[in-house]
């Protein structure tokens, strides 16, 4: 299905929606999802990890102590 078509269906579906929590929940996942900063395609989250292991195998990264040295938790 096509980007408008998935829009305009969506829109009749919230239009005809008569329950507001649900408006209101689908609101906030949606705000949810637009404010995620990085979202990889397959192929780059499989680069990603393998730079990682690569990383890690060469020394690279930190402990878990270092890391929650760095960001104490609240």
């Amino acid at each position: 299905m096509a980007t408008l078509e998935l829009k305009t269906q969506f829109q009749k579906e919230i239009e005809n929606e008569q329950d507001n929590s649900v408006i209101e929940r689908v609101q906030a996942y949606y705000r949810r999802l637009k404010a995620t900063p990085c979202q990889f395609s397959s192929e780059e989250l499989i680069e990603e990890v393998r730079r990682s292991v690569e990383d890690e195998r060469n020394g690279g990264g930190k402990s878990m102590e270092e890391m929650r040295r760095k960001h104490p938790s609240k």
